[in-house]
């Protein structure tokens, strides 16, 4: 495994709370957010307002596609060149009238080249190896680095 920054242990085993925001507790997006404000110094939009539920799927999706990692403030990363800091956007999966849908509603952030921490419902943030991981392999579409402020 590569070398992960001293402080990734603090993050790790963080419980999944809808909207969470802090170490009590966080939902993707929510644990991204506190990783990059206290550790890599920069500061993104806390998205409280933009949905409601982690369960609403498409409201996330379009959170993130309009006001997250695919805004102005952040630049695609081609895959084998995220570092540290950078987020990385999965396919997620909600259901509406019983019926499956796929979408782009997971953030992760790289801790190392092929190491991130995420967190999901019902899984406390956790390492994964998301190039030798076969299911995370599957969901990752996109890797983004931070430039701007929010």
């Amino acid at each position: 495994m590569p070398e992960l920054p001293r402080w990734a242990k603090n993050y790790i085993g963080i419980p999944f709370l809808e909207l969470g925001r802090d170490e009590n507790g966080c939902d993707c997006w929510g644990l991204t957010r506190l990783i990059s404000m206290k550790e890599l110094g920069f500061t993104v939009p806390s998205f409280t307002e933009e949905y409601s539920s982690t369960y609403k799927g498409k409201n996330v999706a379009q959170a993130l596609d309009t006001l997250g990692v695919k805004d102005e403030h952040w630049e695609e990363i081609p895959a084998g060149e995220e570092r540290l800091g950078d987020h990385i956007l999965m396919y997620g999966s909600y259901e509406i009238d019983g019926k499956r849908y796929r979408a782009p509603m997971h953030v992760g952030l790289v801790l190392a080249p092929g190491v991130m921490i995420h967190i999901e419902q019902c899984i406390d943030s956790v390492l994964c190896p998301y190039r030798e991981d076969r299911h995370m392999k599957r969901r990752v579409i996109a890797f983004y680095r931070y430039r701007g402020s929010a």
